[in-house]
């Protein structure tokens, strides 16, 4: 994409009003009647129906100003083609207007991550895309280019929704209760992590089965970084990591860890989202446990109302595979390798042997209803695909997949798959010629929270009338989410997110 400026100059227009002109020698507005045409584009009744606008084309930015002078409750995202183009409208017009909070300028480069940041279907309803012709008809070369962008961050968004409909009200109930439970317990943890060694990242994809004896027999070499999932079979394997994570809300996450012998005397770090389920908390060695912040709201509000500053790790589109990865690069490992992350259903199979969903469909099966039959159920549940390797595969997973490979292109670390034979992101096969870092020891902490802190935020959110656009309104977005899908109105879902918090600050 070019950083070449499409526009030559301002012109003045027949009214008397400067006139951005492009560098086809055509204006961005009417030459002869500027603001007619502002006003017939600003009295659209898509535009008057929806909440976020997003528009192709700043110009002189007359008809940002009118709309936001029509209907100041909009969000207005505009955009130029490029970082050049948007300077010299800067340069030589006035923007005042831009001081509007709801006003917010970018390229096309930055649309996808603006729309992504700033659009949520709950403050704002319907999203609305329109353009000026002019400016299109110059640009028309890239219309394919901005229209897959708006539909990339609508459905990411779309989904984000999805999950927070269905979650936001676990979410919000299993922070309460893991906050309430690090000052119960009075939680003061401080851990030192050594990142010389190989960052081994355990996930229970079927490869698994096939690498396991290769973790086994160099457990000395690898600082184990396993999830949930893949926990009970480095037990039943007699491997203890060093770090095990869980970012699950559901209660069926606790099952991982039913069964287990002795976990509790290990010296293994659970690393728990403070949106997971708390059975699992509560089934831990209080002094075992390093809460984190995967991004909710609530979380981001709890940071400052304390003096937590809870350690932060992204679990891309929700799997816990990737915030065990992150965790590795927030620790400073230069060499990562990649057990059971097969994002694929190798060998026909969705897990590795011993998972707690390979044991509740081995309890289940019988002659007419065998295990290959469930398995088949679960995968082809939703269309699927074959990936580069041959391999079943489903939209979701080649999302985690992405997303995971975004991470891994970015990192600029040593990455490594350990097996050869299922291998969807292409890795290095690892070898002993790669080199070790020097030791070097990394310091976690969770400190001790303030009982009172659930009261304090109780306090603030009494004093909300309506959908507002506030911090204290942010941490009860995902919460809405969830009573929009219950089709509950604004007071109704709000009036059950009050009691809830008020539960626990009795």
């Amino acid at each position: 994409m070019t950083d070449e400026n499409s526009y030559i100059e301002n012109v003045i227009s027949k009214t008397n009003l400067n006139v951005a002109k492009l560098k086809n020698n055509k204006t961005f507005y009417s030459i002869y009647n500027p603001e007619r045409e502002i006003d017939f584009f600003c009295n659209n009744e898509k535009i008057k129906n929806s909440g976020f606008i997003c528009i192709a084309g700043i110009g002189n930015g007359y008809h940002l100003k009118k709309i936001s002078e029509l209907y100041p409750e909009k969000f207005i995202l505009a955009f130029e083609i490029n970082q050049s183009s948007l300077n010299f409208l800067l340069s030589n017009n006035d923007f005042d207007f831009i001081k509007n909070s709801n006003i917010h300028l970018t390229t096309l480069n930055d649309l996808e991550k603006k729309i992504t940041e700033f659009y949520n279907p709950i403050l704002y309803g319907d999203f609305y895309f329109t353009y000026f012709k002019n400016w299109l008809d110059y640009h028309k070369e890239y219309f394919s280019v901005i229209e897959n962008k708006i539909n990339n961050s609508i459905s990411n968004i779309s989904a984000d929704i999805s999950t927070q409909s269905y979650f936001g009200k676990i979410w919000m109930h299993n922070i309460f209760e893991n906050i309430k439970l690090m000052y119960d317990c009075k939680i003061n943890n401080n851990f030192e992590i050594d990142n010389s060694k190989i960052a081994a990242i355990i996930g229970a994809g079927p490869s698994l089965d096939e690498t396991i004896l290769k973790l086994k027999y160099n457990t000395k070499k690898y600082f184990i970084i396993s999830t949930d999932t893949a926990y009970p079979i480095l037990c039943k394997n007699d491997i203890i990591p060093d770090v095990v994570t869980s970012i699950d809300a559901q209660i069926y996450s606790r099952e991982h860890f039913i069964g287990i012998e002795n976990f509790k005397s290990s010296k293994t770090i659970f690393l728990l989202d403070l949106c997971c389920n708390t059975t699992i908390a509560k089934q831990l060695n209080p002094n075992q446990i390093l809460f984190f912040n995967s991004g909710h709201p609530l979380c981001n509000y709890f940071e400052k109302l304390s003096n937590i500053k809870f350690l932060k790790l992204n679990s891309g589109r929700g799997t816990v595979t990737t915030t065990a990865f992150d965790f590795a690069l927030e620790c400073g490992f230069t060499n990562i390798e990649l057990f059971g992350s097969d994002f694929c259903f190798y060998k026909n199979k969705p897990y590795a042997k011993t998972t707690y969903l390979e044991k509740q469909f081995l309890n289940k099966s019988n002659f007419i209803n065998n295990l290959e039959t469930q398995y088949s159920n679960l995968m082809f549940r939703t269309i699927t695909e074959k990936n580069s390797s041959g391999y079943l595969t489903s939209q979701l997973l080649n999302e985690y997949c992405l997303t995971q490979q975004k991470m891994i292109t970015t990192c600029e670390k040593n990455i490594f798959s350990a097996s050869t034979n299922c291998n969807p992101m292409k890795l290095k096969i690892f070898t002993d010629e790669i080199i070790y870092n020097k030791q070097n020891i990394i310091k976690f902490n969770l400190n001790y929270i303030d009982k009172n802190i659930l009261k304090k935020y109780y306090q603030e959110i009494i004093k909300i009338k309506n959908i507002e656009k506030t911090p204290i309104f942010f941490t009860l977005l995902p919460f809405f989410a969830w009573g929009k899908q219950k089709k509950f109105d604004f007071f109704s879902t709000f009036n059950i997110a009050k009691n809830l918090i008020h539960n626990y600050t009795i």
